[in-house]
């Protein structure tokens, strides 16, 4: 099974950012240190012909500002509506991301973690792509990581 590229996972971003936000998104060069405060991480777990996780992480407020745009409500904290659009928006990105993979893959439920001090580790897993990106002046992280295989 292939691997995806940066800007395979780039695209694949890109496009759920543009249709379903109506917002542009920006490679960065470098991830830069997490804010202090709430950061919220989703995850998706990929199984079949590719194993592996696709991860969101931003800012409790960036995550407050998809919710609010792809709700169309204002959001000021991380509640459970936020945390249900940022797996949503995961999941989304997973999908587009198992297309092209071109395989059979299917997708878990979305896992959302929030707070101020939290580690997400996949165990047993290899980050093969770690995408970096710019949206209204802040950061998101978008990571795939390959299971390991045995």
């Amino acid at each position: 099974m292939k691997e995806l590229s940066k800007e395979q996972l780039f695209e694949a971003v890109e496009g759920i950012f543009d249709s379903m936000l109506g917002l542009q998104v920006e490679s960065a060069w470098v991830a830069a240190a997490a804010a202090p405060g709430v950061k919220v991480t989703s995850s998706v777990s990929l199984t079949g012909d590719w194993n592996g996780s696709i991860l969101l992480e931003c800012s409790g407020d960036m995550a407050c500002t998809l919710a609010g745009i792809l709700l169309m409500t204002e959001c000021s904290q991380v509640d459970e509506n936020v945390k249900d659009v940022l797996g949503e928006i995961t999941n989304m990105i997973a999908g587009n991301v198992s297309r092209k993979l071109h395989g059979s893959t299917s997708l878990s439920l979305p896992s959302v973690v929030s707070g101020s001090h939290y580690t997400v580790d996949v165990l047993k897993g290899e980050k093969v792509v770690e995408l970096p990106l710019f949206c209204r002046d802040r950061m998101l992280l978008v990571s795939l990581i390959r299971a390991a295989t045995n």
